[in-house]
Formats: structure tokens, sequence, C-alpha cells
């Protein structure tokens, strides 16, 4: 467990001047402080390193100078940070401040001129912010569907992204700057995503809210007024509450509002908050949304990441620690799944489960195979999802007994909502009788 800090400095390599000198200062008044300088050593792995000094600390303080807004990786440490003094050290506010930095004060330091005053005057408002009470997880989580994904990998700049044209002051459309969409075919991450970008940036909303598009939005937003007016719980009069939860979400109060698996536009426009302060992240495989819904293209993952989730997914360590085959292996698997997250999860959750002694060696070999005999049977490409996925599948169906098939065959003609357990379990009673 790492230990928990009062405060993280963010900065851009070029301005470490200005990051020891704040570092001595903190560190001279008695505050815990994450530096990276003084935290990462050779060897270590500097991404979880960073990612846990920021989830740890209290208090994020950029350093910011034009430098600093030009890294995609201090916005990603600041973002969701619990609270944040920004620190101004060089050039102007409208030009060195990003979106999400305007709703927090920040304070301006001339490193050649300030006094002991000014330090003072900083150092007690970091003593003001750490006596308050802490955000606590659970309560942010309102109402969110998925667990976060812990082998997430590859897509720290896409949250930065997100963030950021969430947060930008809206124009001339009501809804610009306060709803984005994030598209992709079946089995690149659309969903993962959104969920990730929940667990990096829960401080940032009081309230969040998860809807599945595809339980029927009505009803879907019926049971999100059970949750923002506890009065109407035992009404059950359905369109009354969705419309009065929909009301509740156009409020000056922060929100952010998932809607997963929507099928276009047209279906969830009327459902988009459109004033207020809620902000709507949006899933879908449909690509042509408005202007006045942006959207952001996800693609597959670069090579590395889908190295890295491959290896992790599957319990294998560290890449540089694989034996030279099993690394070459492990990336020709990758490239064989089209570095498709999907394909890559099912893949190393397969080689998980067959145990140690079952390589990537191993299974590239029977990945091959197992594509071979689909081609023969003329089968690839007939699904939503591209054709790794549905390999990866057949090999994992391969596995099963026939009375799993059985199941998974009288399943895949329900609809694609989550089925009860009690079902198959009663079901199944008279045939034991």
């Amino acid at each position: 467990m790492n230990n928990q800090y009062d405060l993280f400095i963010s900065y851009a390599r070029t301005d470490i001047k200005f990051a020891e000198e704040v570092h001595r200062r903190l560190i001279k008044a008695g505050f815990s402080v994450w530096f990276d300088k003084v935290r990462l050593h050779p060897g270590y792995d500097w991404h979880m390193e960073i990612a846990a000094g920021c989830e740890t600390s209290r208090i994020m303080l950029p350093i910011l100078t034009p430098r600093w807004k030009e890294s995609d990786w201090t916005k990603y440490e600041t973002y969701g940070a619990e609270a944040v003094i920004p620190l101004i050290f060089e050039g102007e506010f409208e030009k060195i401040f990003t979106p999400p930095l305007t709703r927090f004060q920040g304070q301006a330091i001339d490193f050649l001129t300030i006094e002991e005053a000014d330090w003072e005057t900083l150092l007690q408002a970091i003593r003001n912010r750490l006596a308050q009470p802490q955000p606590e997880k659970l309560q942010r989580l309102a109402d969110v569907r998925h667990q976060a994904n812990p082998y997430f990998v590859g897509r720290d700049d896409e949250l930065v992204n997100i963030h950021e044209a969430l947060h930008q002051n809206p124009t001339a459309v009501l809804t610009q700057g306060k709803v984005r969409a994030i598209t992709a075919l079946g089995g690149v991450g659309k969903t993962t995503l959104a969920r990730q970008y929940i667990e990096k940036f829960w401080r940032c909303y009081p309230q969040i809210f998860w809807v599945d598009c595809r339980l029927g939005l009505e009803t879907e937003f019926a049971r999100l007024c059970d949750l923002l007016i506890p009065e109407m719980r035992n009404s059950t009069e359905v369109p009354e509450k969705a419309q009065a939860a929909f009301q509740a979400l156009n409020s000056a109060e922060d929100r952010l509002l998932i809607l997963d698996n929507a099928e276009d536009e047209q279906s969830v426009q009327r459902w988009i908050p459109k004033s207020g302060h809620c902000r709507t992240l949006i899933t879908s495989r449909f690509a042509g949304w408005s202007a006045a819904v942006r959207s952001l293209h996800l693609y597959v993952l670069d090579p590395e990441p889908a190295r890295d989730l491959l290896v992790r997914r599957a319990n294998k360590g560290e890449f540089t620690a694989l034996p030279a085959e099993e690394q070459t292996a492990c990336e020709e698997l990758a490239r064989e799944l089209w570095f498709l997250p999907l394909a890559l999860e099912q893949a190393a959750a397969y080689i998980a489960e067959e145990g140690s002694g079952y390589t990537f060696q191993d299974h590239l070999r029977l990945y091959k195979e197992a594509t071979a005999s689909l081609l023969s049977q003329q089968v690839l490409g007939s699904t939503e999802y591209p054709d790794a996925v549905m390999t990866t599948w057949s090999m994992t169906v391969d596995k099963l007994s026939p009375g799993s098939r059985a199941i998974l065959r009288l399943a895949a003609f329900l609809a694609p909502t989550p089925i009860p357990h009690w079902m198959w379990i009663e079901g199944l009673k008279p045939a034991l009788l």
C-alpha cells in the first residue's frame, strides 16, 4: 500500500528549478510531498509509480508555465486530483490555463522577487485545504454498472482529451463542451474507457450516473429517479419518474452521466442534459454524430500497450523478464489479434486459466490452428466483431462441455441484457425430479 501524501508536484522537465524550490519549501514546512526526482529510482515502473502517487496525494501543485501545458502527462497527473492549487510561475493566465483548471484559483509566483509572506500565504492555503474532509469514493460512484479494469493500459491521452473536451466552455450550442461521444467498432474498448474515465476523474464529480441504453432509456432514467428524488420511489409511473430524473440532471449540480451503448444520436438526443452542470459521456458504434455532440473515435491499442495487456492479464510478470522466444511470441500474438482490446483480454484470460505451463508460444500455435479451421469453414467475418475476437471465442467454446454449449447456444437467442441465474436453475429443476 502506498503512503498518503499531502501534495504532488506536477511540472515539465524544463521547469525543474521551479519544482525543486517548491519541494524544498514544502518539506521545510513539514508537508509530505510526492516529487518524482525523490521518489523515482532506476528500475521503477515510472508509469505505475506516478499514477499511484497521484491517487494517494491530497493536493496537486502544477507548476504552470507554457511548457506545462504542452505535456499530456502533466495534465493527466493534475486533472483527477482532489484539489488543485495552480502555481503560476511564467506566462499569462489565458495562455497557460487549460479548461479543467479554470475553476481553481491560482497563485502567481515571481521566482525572482517572491517574498516570505507570499510563501506563507501558499502554505496557509495548503493547510486550510488539508483540514477539509477527503471525498469518499463510494459516495461519488453513486451508480456505476461495471468494475474498473485492473489491467487498463494505453489510453492516457484519450482520458486527458475527454476531460478537456467535457470541461470546455460551452459555445452557442448549449450541449457543446458538455457532451462527448466515444465511437468505435465492437471490441475496441468504449465502455472500458468510459469506466476508466470515472476511475481517474471521480473526484471531479459529486454524483455519477450510468445508463445502459440497451435496457431502454425511459426505464433507466426512471431508475435514476429513485436515486435523485427519493420521495418518488413509491411511484409506479415510469414516464413521470424518467422525466423528473432528466429535469434533475439539468440543475446546477456538478454531475457526470454515462450513456453507454447508444444506438445513434436521435435515440439519445432528448435524454442529454442541455443546461446546468451535468457532463455527458456517450459510448456508441454510431459514427455520424452532429457538431453538437462531437465524437472521439477510438482505435485499437498501440503495440506496446497491447503487449503489456497480454502479459499482465495472463499473469506472466513483466515483459522484459520473459525469455526471448516468449517475448517474440507475445508480440506476434498481439499482432495476430490486431491489437484489439477485447481479443487481447480474452486471449490473456485463456492463457491465465491454462496455468503457468501454458505459454504465449502455445497459444499462438493454437490460435493459428483455430483461424485456419474457421477459414476452411468460411465463417470468419460473420459477426459485428472483428475476426480476431471470433477466433478467440471459438477457442474458448471448444473447451466447453456439451451441456455448457447447449446453454450458451440457447442464451444467444435471448435479448442482449443480463440473464438472471435463477432462470437456468429453476428451468433445470423439472429435469432433476
